[in-house]
């Protein structure tokens, strides 16, 4: 309009407002042009229309809260509400609501269509990560004019924060079957972490429930048992504060009782530093990235696939170590007895966002060993940039499209054979 308005001529010189719109009201002119006699394009008409919207959208109210709690390890079985439903408000009776789900962390995360619960998709861990972030979507299913649309009408950000729960310490014993003469080393691990300010305290009891007497000195993580303890459970006690706070204890008890070694127990291990004698009492293998440590794996992995790097612990002794693992997700993973290599395990099916626990156990050849706690978390798979259907594997017309860019010179030959290489090494 404004580029014809110097071509323009009026037609009479009358003018009055034909109608002043509301802010943002939906708002057109028709108008009607006409050739004078002088070969002069002049305005003959114009008519205002005015499109009234017959469907208010739905909106989040002001009242709507932003925040969302969460109790850590929160979410076994999956799909646990979360809080009360992010609902929004629609003037219109009888409109129905569809909510969605986006925002950095949204594939932690379900939400109800209809009701606009949030809803829990994996186990989180408090000190793994404490606060999440999604955006909720909302609309009614049609436009302003009331035509079906499934544009989205309105959206919040939504927080979701995680409380730190007091989590149970874990004591293991070295062994599980004491001998007189023989070192017990007991690991305490906690999953609130910041361990500070242990005491010990070792027990023993004929029956191992009950009547439990105090030895007394026994009073390190280590104890080494005497004649005196042949028949009976050992029992050991660690108090100590963590990252919840003071007060926290744990407690272990032998598998079995002491017993008599039919043959002499193993001398302690050499200390490397020659001379041909034996060095002082023995010590556990110790795990380089401590007591907790955290690996991941895309969700695409395929069994024997690793996670991660090597979880792997040292000897000061050099002593030969074994790796094994136990605890709630043991049997979805396996590890490399030498190594500390976690990997995946045939038939496991990865879920992004899920988190898996398993301990590790590092065990000498002495018998002494020392426990890790793993968090193995399932990320996004990323995908080479010739997987165009995203399927994980280079496919025979990927490796044509290959093939065709490095005759345009747009890669390298040895970016090429590299993709005809995991072309054949596929399975199939």
């Amino acid at each position: 309009m404004a580029q014809l308005r110097t071509h323009l001529t009026a037609i009479h010189d009358k003018s009055e407002e034909l109608y002043e719109p509301e802010e943002d009201e939906p708002f057109a002119m028709e108008i009607e042009f006409k050739i004078t006699s002088e070969d002069v394009l002049a305005i003959k008409q114009a008519r205002p229309w005015v499109f009234k919207l017959i469907n208010e959208p739905p909106e989040f109210p002001s009242t709507e809260s932003e925040l969302r709690t969460l109790p850590e390890n929160t979410g076994q079985p999956t799909g646990l509400p979360i809080g009360a439903p992010v609902a929004a408000v629609d003037l219109d009776p009888g409109d129905v609501l569809t909510y969605s789900l986006g925002g950095t962390d949204a594939r932690f995360f379900d939400i109800v269509p209809k009701t606009g619960t949030l809803l829990t998709r994996a186990v989180l861990d408090y000190e793994t990560r404490a606060t999440y972030s999604v955006t909720v979507f909302v609309h009614d299913g049609k436009n302003g004019l009331g035509q079906p649309s499934t544009t989205n009408d309105d959206s919040i950000n939504v927080n979701i924060v995680l409380t730190n729960e007091e989590e149970v310490g874990t004591l293991v014993l070295s062994s599980g079957q004491p001998y007189p003469g023989t070192p017990l080393n007991a690991t305490l691990t906690d999953p609130d972490g910041s361990i500070a300010g242990s005491t010990w305290l070792w027990r023993r009891s004929a029956n191992g429930t009950s009547a439990w007497t105090i030895i007394e000195g026994a009073i390190t993580p280590s104890y080494t048992p005497v004649a005196a303890d042949e028949g009976n459970y050992l029992r050991v006690t660690a108090s100590y504060a963590d990252g919840h706070g003071s007060g926290k204890s744990a407690v272990t008890v032998s598998a079995n009782p002491v017993e008599e070694a039919l043959t002499p127990p193993p001398p302690p291990p050499r200390t490397g530093t020659g001379g041909g004698g034996f060095g002082p009492a023995p010590v556990a293998p110790k795990f380089v990235d401590g007591f907790r440590t955290t690996r991941a794996v895309a969700e695409n992995a395929r069994p024997d696939d690793a996670v991660g790097d090597p979880v792997s612990a040292t000897h000061p002794d050099e002593l030969e170590i074994t790796y094994s693992l136990s605890g709630t997700d043991a049997a979805s993973f396996t590890v490399d007895e030498e190594t500390g290599q976690i990997s995946v395990k045939e038939g496991m099916d990865l879920t992004i966002g899920m988190n898996y626990t398993v301990n590790l156990t590092a065990t000498d050849s002495a018998g002494f060993g020392a426990i890790i706690i793993v968090v193995i978390e399932v990320a996004a798979a990323t995908h080479h940039a010739y997987d165009l259907n995203r399927n994980g594997v280079i496919d025979r017309d990927e490796i044509i499209k290959a093939v065709g860019d490095y005759f345009d010179g747009e890669i390298t030959k040895g970016e090429v054979i590299e993709l005809i290489r995991q072309y054949f090494a596929e399975p199939g």
